[in-house]
Parts: structure tokens; C-alpha cells; sequence
């Protein structure tokens, strides 16, 4: 994001690289003490991020009723980067008969 064209996330207008290089080594949201490597028993894979992640599903649990119609879009984002648990959905089309 540091370098997206997108003024929203880009991250270039308010830091420098230097300042974003040294806050990205040093902050951490979980121990890397626990990380277990990849293709082993027990791996994490957002490990890093767990923390966040739990305490964002405990709030939503918490403070967020669905009404009795919750509708929920299935549209896709287009993705080009590489993550091994990423989801393909083969496109379908709609049968006729059903």
C-alpha cells in the first residue's frame, strides 16, 4: 500500500520509506516466538495478526445483531497476489432447470 496510486491507502503522503521500513520491522501484534513453520502441525499462517483478528470477531459477536433479512453479496474482488489459502471459485453458470 505504501506505493498505491490510491490516495486513500497510500501511505507514501504521510510517512517516509525509512520511517515505514523501521515501523513495519518493529511493530507486532503477536510473539514470533510461537510461529511454527510452514507444512508443519499446528501452523498459523496469520499468526501476526491473530491477535487483531480475534478481538475483531469477539466485538462483531458481541455488538452485531443481523436484522431477521440479511442479504449477502457474493461479488469477487480480482486478486493478483500469491496467498496459499486463497479460495478459487470456478465461475458457474446459472442452470435453466433449477
Amino acid at each position: 500500500m505504501y506505493w498505491s496510486k490510491d490516495p486513500l491507502l497510500r501511505v507514501s503522503a504521510v510517512l517516509s520509506h525509512d520511517r515505514y521500513q523501521q515501523i513495519s520491522r518493529y511493530f507486532h501484534l503477536a510473539d514470533s516466538e510461537q510461529f511454527i513453520p510452514h507444512g508443519q502441525p499446528g501452523h498459523d499462517p496469520l499468526l501476526k495478526i491473530r491477535p487483531a483478528i480475534d478481538q475483531v470477531l469477539k466485538s462483531c459477536q458481541t455488538y452485531y445483531s443481523p436484522g431477521v433479512a440479511v442479504s449477502i453479496d457474493e461479488a469477487m474482488i480480482p486478486f493478483q497476489g500469491r496467498l496459499h489459502f486463497k479460495q478459487y471459485i470456478k465461475k458457474q453458470t446459472p442452470s435453466m432447470g433449477s
